[in-house]
């Protein structure tokens, strides 16, 4: 990622605080331990604000977890949307 894009990153925030808790769709997040562009304060305040939000955490994936782990990547992804559009209760 070029500098320019990661400093504007890093000092532009969006808070959508106000709608995320409006959101009803289910939400999936994916995130690795080795990946250094994602904030997870921020990505856990999502979490928490969204009515039906899902984390995946693997500490050995990094921004690309698709590449990082194919398969894992799949049955996760596959996991989330059965459940998703097959709600169970």
């Amino acid at each position: 990622m070029p500098p320019e894009v990661r400093y504007w990153l890093r000092t532009h925030t969006v808070i959508n605080d106000d709608i995320a808790p409006t959101i009803e769709a289910p939400v999936l997040f994916m995130a690795g331990g080795e990946d250094r562009a994602v904030d997870m304060a921020k990505l856990n305040n999502s979490v928490r604000l969204l009515r039906n939000a899902r984390v995946v955490f693997r500490q050995d994936w990094g921004h690309a977890p698709f590449l990082d782990d194919p398969t894992g990547f799949d049955r996760d992804l596959i996991d989330f949307a059965d459940l998703a559009f097959h709600p169970r209760g």
